[in-house]
């Protein structure tokens, strides 16, 4: 797959307003409530699995899991509590197994302890995906 191939996100209306993700787009959403967020994780991991893609969630926060075990989808787990270079290189070691054109949901980072290090802040939810960054507050 080319760059610049056009992926489909799960929202039509999305893809339209975005002109489309492209391979390496990473995407991250601001949002109120991982609700919020697993609006958005569900149908993106759904369409990544129909398209016969690797899809991987990477789940590391002790929050209920975004995306529920199901037929194509990979669930590995990591442990931000080993520290934070431990746990890069652990999500680093992730994606090179799996491969450039593998698609990720992650777990949100403001819900983990390294949200609290002024590392990360905010309430950031985020799938890798993108070259785009996108950022958008969601209502409610």
């Amino acid at each position: 797959m080319s760059a610049f191939d056009r992926i489909l996100s799960g929202f039509p209306d999305v893809d339209r307003l975005l002109d489309n993700f492209r391979l390496g787009d990473n995407v991250v959403w601001r949002v109120k409530s991982l609700d919020q967020f697993r609006y958005f994780a569900e149908p993106f991991a759904e369409r990544a699995i129909a398209d016969g893609r690797t899809t991987v969630y990477m789940k590391f926060a002790g929050h209920e899991p975004l995306l529920a075990p199901r037929p194509g989808l990979k669930i590995r787990e990591f442990d931000p509590d080993k520290g934070f270079e431990a746990f890069t290189v652990d999500i680093y070691n992730c994606i090179t197994e799996n491969g450039r054109e593998a698609f990720y949901v992650f777990d949100s980072l403001s819900a983990t302890r390294m949200a609290g290090s002024g590392s990360i802040g905010g309430k950031a939810c985020g799938m890798l995906l993108a070259r785009k960054i996108v950022r958008k507050e969601l209502p409610g």
